[in-house]
């Protein structure tokens, strides 16, 4: 008798925990990842319900519901609240594909430091972020309107209405760009390997991936797209990404509209944001010559472009530079210098920089 009792309690907890694996939300949000250091809580894996788009498709007029997971930095919950509401907040978007963690090694030291609220949203389609009502992934389109909204959605729900400074990285800093034009929630931004407002050399030829990108909307082709990109994306150096993360920025890529962006450039140039300007030379993804471009678009003069060398970025040193907007320019950094020893630490000073022109110049 004991025996059968014993074999039916280990049947049903192999159930339950059958269950709740098949439910890997449900571990999401019974365990938070917490990156701490010896004295206090630095960043924490958070998350929250919110409802974008709204009046956007047909489908949802009342728009689309996602979890969202975000970092914060939470410094209300070591600093007198007072203290707390008056400190800068820093926001921060991925690329495509991309995720919050891309941002730990730049943001962790000044979450350490309690000078700021840190915030990093999961955007829609990559892994962390997921729509709670089944068909999101192929309504939400990708756009740098959808994205832009979606931003504006995401601080409004935590009751935010200004970012002192905003950093995006490849992709991500177009909705940046767009909600620095045409708001004024956005006080300084960083740009990080920005993608240029004209097609590079990662999506050419354009008009396939324009094309791939028409025939995924299409319920009957999608199917074979993902197969197809399922098997390419190892070929086109995305291999240790989810095909769901692949998939949706090749989506990402052919929503691009560069008129939009083009305009975004002179609307900020009009507004005299402080900017910092980053890019590699040795980047696999941007030509050189469009990074520059891009730098100069934005107002950045030949006197403010400084350059690193590998052992000079590694060494972590920071070179002076006057005025903004200004750029940075590594040598050897890649499409992501901000995750490489010595180029975050040269990184993570220049965004204490920003913080403080914006804190002085308000």
């Amino acid at each position: 008798m004991y025996v059968g009792a014993f074999l039916s309690q280990r049947m049903l907890v192999k159930a339950w925990h059958a269950r709740c694996l098949q439910r890997s939300d449900f571990f999401q949000k019974l365990h938070r990842t917490c990156y701490t250091s010896q004295k206090q809580l630095q960043l924490m894996e958070k998350n929250i319900t919110m409802i974008t788009s709204d009046m956007r498709w047909e489908e949802y007029p009342s728009g689309i519901e996602f979890d969202v997971l975000y970092l914060d930095s939470q410094p209300s919950m070591y600093l007198p609240k007072k203290l707390s509401k008056k400190l800068p907040t820093v926001l921060a978007i991925h690329g495509a594909p991309g995720c919050h963690r891309d941002f730990l090694q730049i943001l962790l030291p000044l979450a350490d430091q309690g000078a700021c609220r840190i915030l990093v949203p999961n955007l829609p389609g990559y892994g962390y972020t997921k729509g709670c009502m089944g068909d999101e992934d192929n309504v939400f389109m990708h756009t740098t309107d959808e994205k832009a909204e979606f931003i504006i959605d995401f601080l409004g729900n935590l009751n935010i209405d200004r970012i002192d400074l905003a950093i995006g990285h490849s992709y991500g800093n177009f909705p940046l760009m767009k909600i620095c034009a045409r708001t004024d929630i956005i006080k300084s931004l960083m740009m990080v390997c920005p993608t240029p407002p004209e097609p590079h050399k990662a999506v050419r030829p354009y008009s396939f991936i324009k094309a791939l990108g028409e025939l995924y909307e299409d319920k009957y082709i999608r199917p074979f797209v993902k197969l197809f990109m399922f098997v390419a994306k190892r070929y086109i150096g995305f291999g240790s990404f989810s095909t769901r993360d692949v998939v949706q920025s090749l989506r990402n890529v052919s929503m691009v509209d560069y008129n939009d962006i083009n305009s975004f450039i002179l609307e900020m140039n009009m507004k005299k944001i402080n900017s910092t300007f980053i890019y590699s030379d040795n980047d696999k993804l941007i030509e050189t010559e469009l990074s520059i471009n891009f730098a100069e678009r934005l107002g950045v003069k030949s006197g403010r472009f400084v350059k690193y060398s590998k052992e000079e970025a590694e060494s972590g040193e920071v070179k002076s530079l006057h005025g903004y907007p200004r750029c940075i320019v590594f040598d050897s950094g890649t499409h992501s210098p901000m995750g490489r020893p010595g180029y975050s630490d040269i990184i993570t000073q220049e965004i204490q920089h920003l913080i403080k022109q914006t804190e002085t110049s308000s």
